[in-house]
């Protein structure tokens, strides 16, 4: 039992001392854990749901607007302390008889509002068995530090478009 310990005790002391340097984004970190309040990692991605009560959406309008409930909010500085983020929208769409569809974000932060995607980004829509998926690119973002509400807004040119769910990418800026 001795021998056991005298081959334990060090490896875990061994162990020990390699835990103490663990931290992100740097080389020699001098922590046990890097942290500093905000999500460090680059490669995370957050889903914020915009509409996912378990009904269909339908869009008839043919003039930009809020969809009404497809709504949300976030805190950019959960992801970098200065708000820099990047953003997708993903929007499910179970059919459609419009033409053009037209989808936008908009947030506000209680005093500003901007539009950090916007109906004629490079949008790219994949057609699925029972329907379609609409794809914004990744927007870089500057939302600051106050949290923010977010809205889909949209449009069509005529008929209607029926959603069944649509949801907000978001990670820390990468560039």
């Amino acid at each position: 039992m001795r021998k056991i310990l005298f081959f334990v005790f060090p490896f875990l002391l061994m162990l020990d001392a390699s835990a103490q340097k663990v931290g992100i984004n740097n080389a020699n970190p001098q922590y046990d854990l890097d942290v500093n309040g905000f999500s460090a990692s680059s490669n995370q991605v957050t889903i914020v749901p915009l509409w996912q009560n378990g009904d269909m959406y339908i869009m008839v309008n043919t003039s930009g607007a809020d969809l009404n409930n497809c709504e949300s909010a976030m805190d950019p500085s959960i992801f970098s302390a200065d708000g820099h983020i990047e953003v997708r929208l993903v929007v499910r769409i179970k059919s459609t008889t419009a033409n053009i569809n037209n989808f936008q974000l908009r947030a506000h932060n209680g005093t500003n509002e901007t539009y950090p995607i916007i109906n004629t980004d490079a949008w790219f829509y994949h057609t699925t068995q029972s329907g379609m998926i609409a794809i914004s690119p990744w927007k870089q973002w500057d939302a600051g530090t106050i949290p923010q509400e977010l809205h889909l807004n949209g449009w069509v040119d005529t008929g209607a478009t029926y959603i069944v769910s649509a949801y907000l990418m978001v990670r820390p800026r990468r560039s």
